[in-house]
């Protein structure tokens, strides 16, 4: 039994003074500083964070907390018992909120980490609105703790080098707002980064579906100082969350109000003054979520602005150190235009300072050769890649003013990247042909070195296995640090960059083949699917092993009735008793051979920072819990076969119907973008082998570092340019040796800070975000972009932000990311469908979507 003392303190009035975040957690504090600031808050009370140590103790998940069990802790969470004594007092307490007990409240996940300005963990953790009754309260705090330990969460607090262990997770109770309207106000344009702009976003009903995304609102812009509205955005609000007996659900708009403004200018005009009242009491920009009950405003939550960018450019806000070095800055010219498309696939988050230095290194010099058809190798004058809000970007105005020199479509461009550039911004500029014979000349001998190349390039491929071989089997350790620093530069970097720039060619004979075979095939009577159906169901794609592979390994623990073991251990715990239990010899081989074919990918592997699967292969038996978890997924071997046989059936249809001359040159065609298709896809698989080295080398030198005192820890070397580990490897640089755990650590923070900026698809030649909205013709219902893989699918759109996310899709639902690379693919088997934000038709995620038949 607990004393009467701590009873007493597992309940806490929302609006009692002195409240602490490791009592009561952020988003309790942050309601607390409301109310005693005379903002119209909800009433409550908030369950402390000594209710869930009480909780963990009676339940024993203290030793799954320390050891990282996420999916033993969700369900411990889930379905344990709740201590009499704490039962009681959280009832107690909401009767002395509800009079009666069964008041309808908002029950929400309130964590120690939450909602803070430097680490806002917001949409992580849960919320149940509508709960009515004891056993449904007490229900729903437990499901608020146990979403702590969601996948999510713990990703999130992953990728921050937040200790979950620390965490404790208070739940706040509030009475239930009936909202006519609800939604959320940014006191600063989240766009446009203007400070003195209001933006609110505004649907009728709850606003529970729009905080998770499942309906458009209105936007309403608005002067901070005058309230003056300054432009609005009426959407088609079809659907609308209200409460329901249990819980609330989803209902259509009466047809009156779908395409009526949710908000008067009376009422936006008071939510801009609230939300600048709130900016100044709280002492800086607020995410505020807020309702209107009865005609008037209601403050639901606040939380500081931790994903606001500041202008690119402008450091002066970002903690530590962002100014990072840079090898060769070229100066800005009108024609840049900045967007993260193509980039993306290779680095769709911030990159840490040795990636980028690295990257800023043989960015230029790849872009110019690749480019020396069309004057590339030419203009010295041209940056070719920047960092903005931590990330890299690549200049497709840059690109766009090459085509447009050599008299080339610039449509090639928005083709091959798909980016967000907006119309008014593109060149659109038709094939000249003029200029186009001039450069003709320059041209056909580009393509004659680039024919010549693919041999050499699929020769590289086999030299690329034996170099790695050779090195894996090597005594790095031997080696002083100047010798590693020599053996990753002059080596393996030139190796890479040599991998590069023949990638680069194999890339540009591709997509010229593709745009001619697919400009032949619309001519003659065929559409877009056709022509991708026609370079589709390639048996040679290497990325493509890799789902056939996990599903192998999947099908033969399920065998050995070990399918458990994964699906209820941690990841690295499961490794560890597989490796220990006899039965698993069979699938721990098969394991071992997928990490030699495939050891060297990784979540992100154009960041050196991520180990690769065979440094961290407890990674791989995470993957295979979507397989474990869905034995309604098919055989992807059987599953390619079956593609394959179709895509030839439509193939052989098409060249029938074509008959003869344009049988036979299609048919040409065809094989010759197959082949190119099939190099370029499976140069990247060699690329990244490299890396493999190359991260290898680094991470000794970092170990060594750190073992001297000169690192925190080892993964601080990620955090140096390569111009320093250049100058202490060759051990002069005595002062340097002194500052480097200091400069790492505040390049650490900046690299943080950004993983909580969303970063604007396209930037301008001044350095500031351009809208990227598409310019075709879209609605509430209906969203276009480029086809890549043909097909049609109805299943639930799943949003995954990381591969691990993706991993827990279910069988039928169709995969919504950001990008994705070969780290994805084992996503691939379990999806029904595929809708990427970045990528063209030869970006990865599409070709391996036609590989395996999904609709893309």
């Amino acid at each position: 039994m607990l004393s009467q003392t701590t009873l007493a303190d597992m309940t806490i009035p929302l609006d009692a003074s002195n409240l602490s975040v490791g009592i009561v957690g952020g988003k309790a504090v942050g309601l607390n500083r409301l109310i005693r600031c005379g903002f119209p808050v909800p009433p409550g009370f908030v369950i402390s964070t000594r209710a869930y140590s009480a909780f963990v103790d009676a339940n024993g998940l203290a030793n799954q907390i320390a050891a990282g069990d996420v999916a033993g802790l969700y369900r411990g969470f889930d379905e344990g018992a709740l201590p009499d004594d704490v039962a009681d007092r959280i009832l107690l307490a909401y009767r002395q909120l509800s009079d009666k007990g069964r008041l309808a409240v908002a029950v929400r996940s309130s964590a120690s980490e939450e909602d803070l300005a430097e680490a806002s963990s917001a949409g992580q953790h849960d919320t149940f609105l509508n709960v009515s009754g004891d056993a449904a309260l007490l229900r729903s705090v437990r499901r608020c703790w146990a979403s702590l330990w969601n996948e999510r969460a713990a990703a999130y607090r992953e990728q921050r080098a937040i200790d979950s262990a620390s965490i404790r997770m208070a739940v706040v109770v509030q009475h239930m707002v009936h909202a006519d309207a609800a939604g959320v106000l940014f006191t600063v344009n989240p766009v446009s980064h203007e400070q003195q702009e209001v933006v609110i976003n505004a649907t009728w009903g709850l606003g529970d579906a729009l905080v998770s995304g499942h309906i458009s609102p209105d936007s309403f812009v608005l002067d901070k100082q005058t309230n003056a509205l300054k432009s609005q955005q009426i959407c088609d609000k079809a659907a609308m969350s209200v409460p329901a007996a249990d819980g609330v659900t989803e209902v259509a708009v009466p047809v009156s109000q779908r395409l009526a403004p949710v908000l008067t200018p009376a009422l936006a005009a008071e939510l801009t003054m609230f939300g600048r009242d709130i900016e100044i009491a709280l002492g800086g920009p607020q995410d505020i979520e807020w309702a209107i009950s009865g005609g008037r405003p209601v403050i639901l939550q606040a939380r500081p602005i931790t994903a606001m960018a500041v202008p690119a450019g402008n450091s002066a806000s970002v903690p530590g150190d962002d100014n990072w070095p840079l090898r060769d800055e070229r100066p800005v010219q009108a024609f840049d235009l900045w967007t993260h498309a193509d980039m993306a696939e290779r680095w769709p988050e911030p990159v840490t300072p040795l990636t980028w230095s690295f990257a800023d290194l043989t960015t230029n010099a790849n872009f110019a050769y690749s480019l020396r058809d069309m004057g590339g190798q030419q203009r010295s004058d041209i940056q070719w890649a920047r960092r903005f809000y931590g990330r890299v970007y690549m200049n497709e105005g840059a690109l766009a003013q090459l085509l447009f020199d050599a008299g080339m479509p610039t449509s090639i461009a928005d083709t091959v990247l798909g980016s967000g550039v907006p119309t008014h911004l593109r060149r659109n500029a038709p094939l000249r042909p003029r200029r186009l014979l001039r450069m003709l000349p320059r041209m056909l001998r580009t393509s004659v070195q680039r024919s010549r190349n693919e041999a050499v390039y699929r020769a590289f491929f086999l030299d690329v296995e034996r170099w790695v071989d050779e090195f894996l089997a090597s005594d790095v350790d031997a080696l002083d640090d100047s010798e590693l620093w020599h053996e990753l530069t002059d080596t393996w970097l030139e190796r890479f960059k040599r991998g590069i720039d023949l990638h680069a060619d194999a890339t540009s004979q591709a997509m010229g083949m593709l745009s001619m075979l697919q400009g032949l095939v619309s001519r003659w009577g065929g559409g877009d699917q056709i022509a991708r159906d026609l370079v589709s169901g390639l048996d040679d794609v290497r990325s493509a092993e890799i789902a056939p592979a996990l599903w192998t390994i999947a099908a033969e623990l399920r065998r050995a009735g070990l399918a458990e073991v994964v699906l209820n251990n941690a990841p690295t715990a499961a490794l560890t008793y597989l490796r220990s239990e006899p039965a698993a010899v069979s699938a721990l081989a098969s394991l071992g051979g997928f990490l030699r074919q495939h050891g060297h990918r990784s979540t992100i592997e154009g960041e050196l920072l991520y180990p690769r699967w065979v440094e961290a292969p407890e990674e791989v038996i995470g993957m295979l819990k979507g397989y474990l978890q869905n034995p309604a997924v098919s055989d992807p071997h059987a599953s390619e076969a079956a593609n394959r046989e179709r895509l030839r059936q439509d193939a052989a249809a098409f060249e029938a119907r074509l008959g003869g001359a344009r049988a036979w040159i299609i048919r040409l065609l065809v094989r010759r973008a197959r082949q190119l298709v099939s190099l370029r896809d499976n140069g990247q698989h060699y690329l990244v082998r490299l890396l493999l080295p190359i991260r290898r080398l680094c991470v000794t030198l970092g170990v060594r570092w750190a073992a001297r005192g000169w690192l925190a820890a080892a993964d601080d070397v990620f955090f140096l340019h390569s111009s320093e580990l250049e100058n202490v490897s060759a051990g002069g640089a005595t002062a340097l040796q002194r500052d480097l755990e200091s400069i790492a650590a505040a390049r650490r923070s900046a690299y943080e800070y950004w993983f909580t900026v969303p970063a604007p698809e396209v930037i301008g030649a001044d350095g500031r975000p351009v809208s990227a909205q598409s310019d075709e013709p879209e609605t509430a219902t209906r969203l276009t972009g480029i086809a890549a893989s043909g097909g049609r699918v109805r299943g639930i759109a799943r949003i995954a932000h990381s591969p691990q996310e993706a991993a827990l899709l279910q069988h039928g639902e169709i995969l919504v990311a950001r990008s994705t690379d070969p780290g994805w693919t084992p996503a691939f088997a379990l999806a029904a469908g595929l809708v990427l934000e970045v990528g063209g038709q030869l970006s990865h995620g599409a070709i391996v979507a036609r590989e395996y038949g999904l609709p893309a």
